[in-house]
């Protein structure tokens, strides 16, 4: 029989499939695919998140106010959605659109997209769901630009389709009837998950910090060599108009086991220049960093400084320990490992941060012979002078 898929998108240049078997009826496989909510799963609330997608209600009725059209439907068969936009762009570039008019839109700079879930029966009561995403690209131009946005978010669309039908895996069974000996087994069954739900409840948190660790290792191996190429092309700006140290900057820079201090430029500005494309503002939105207004930044031996905090001794300190960091580790390593942190710890948190701030007020104990503790949020975005 053909799938209903085909109907609406049977010409296509990409194409993703994941199946899984269900202990259910196929009409209770397909009713758990329309109210599964793929907001319960953390892994899939953090990669929207980082696409910059909302994380609220995720079930097929909701995933309407993201684009996503429902296409067709056959009673425990199969069911279809539809979503057009310029997917490889920051914002997604969604589309609005009546779901008779998909298989006729045509727009030369946008892509179609569709995502079907298939039911079919098994013996013993089983059914095989499968989940099959195509995408159709207009012409050769858009084809390659979406072959490399692609590229990049394969493994984590994959996540995606896998933790779904996890999702509907669980409610189809769970809202299954019990028969015959599972029906008389459900009661000693019951007396051990009790004793079993803080073991379950320990191994369920490894398993997600695992997957965490794994999406941010993997992310920051993507992402490094964007962030290298802006960080070498600002230190290169602030290497041509930027001043060197102050007499006093040049003690604490030693304070701190700068090798080089000679070579730092400290460069004052009106604003922090600000990354562009999507692979930069990604880490920058899942990092949660408070970017839009910045007060320094360090690239390599270049030191940004916005106006008003020139002169702030903590801010110095703090940016010419992140020198240090990058002559002690290297810069591409030290940006993999920046990101890495960041995704998996957030800004405040990271370790790598906590060293820059814990390096700074040691620089200041020995300067000035007094403790000083700042608080995280001081040294992120102290309090601008007028």
């Amino acid at each position: 029989m053909t799938p209903l898929i085909d109907q609406f998108l049977p010409d296509y240049q990409f194409r993703e499939c994941h199946v899984c078997r269900v202990r259910a009826h196929p009409g209770a496989v397909l009713e758990a695919v329309r109210v599964c909510d793929l907001g319960r799963s953390p892994l899939v609330r953090a990669l929207f998140r980082l696409r910059g997608m909302p994380t609220g209600l995720m079930t097929i009725t909701d995933m309407e106010t993201m684009g996503f059209r429902l296409l067709g439907h056959e009673a425990e068969r199969e069911l279809v959605l539809g979503l057009i936009g310029r997917f490889w762009t920051f914002s997604g570039g969604i589309q609005t659109f009546e779901p008779e008019a998909f298989r006729s839109f045509d727009r030369p700079a946008v892509a179609k997209a569709t995502i079907s879930f298939r039911v079919r029966a098994e013996p013993s009561a089983v059914s095989r769901l499968t989940t099959e995403t195509r995408v159709w690209c207009p012409n050769n131009a858009i084809r390659r630009r979406f072959y490399f946005y692609w590229s990049a978010i394969r493994p984590f669309s994959g996540m995606v389709r896998r933790e779904w039908l996890r999702l509907i895996k669980r409610h189809a069974e769970r809202a299954a009837p019990t028969r015959g000996r599972n029906a008389r087994k459900g009661g000693q069954r019951s007396l051990h998950r009790q004793d079993k739900m803080g073991s379950g409840v320990t191994r369920w948190t490894a398993t997600l910090r695992r997957r965490r660790q794994g999406i941010a290792c993997l992310l920051a191996r993507v992402l490094t060599p964007a962030v290298y190429r802006w960080i070498l092309k600002q230190e290169d700006a602030i290497r041509r108009y930027g001043r060197p140290l102050a007499p006093a900057e040049m003690k604490s820079a030693r304070r701190l086991k700068i090798s080089d201090p000679g070579r730092i430029r400290v460069r004052v500005v009106e604003r922090i220049p600000q990354p562009a494309g999507w692979p930069l503002k990604m880490v920058a939105r899942f990092s949660r960093v408070a970017l839009a207004n910045p007060v320094a930044l360090t690239a390599g031996h270049g030191i940004y400084l916005c106006h008003g905090v020139e002169n702030n001794p903590v801010v110095l300190r703090h940016e010419l320990a992140h020198v240090g960091q990058y002559e002690r580790m290297g810069r591409r390593a030290f940006l993999q490992q920046y990101i890495h942190d960041c995704l998996l710890e957030g800004y405040v948190a990271s370790p790598l941060e906590k060293e820059a701030r814990r390096l700074s007020v040691f620089a200041a104990d020995e300067e000035t012979g007094t403790v000083l503790n700042p608080s995280p949020e001081a040294v992120i975005r102290p309090e601008r002078r007028p």
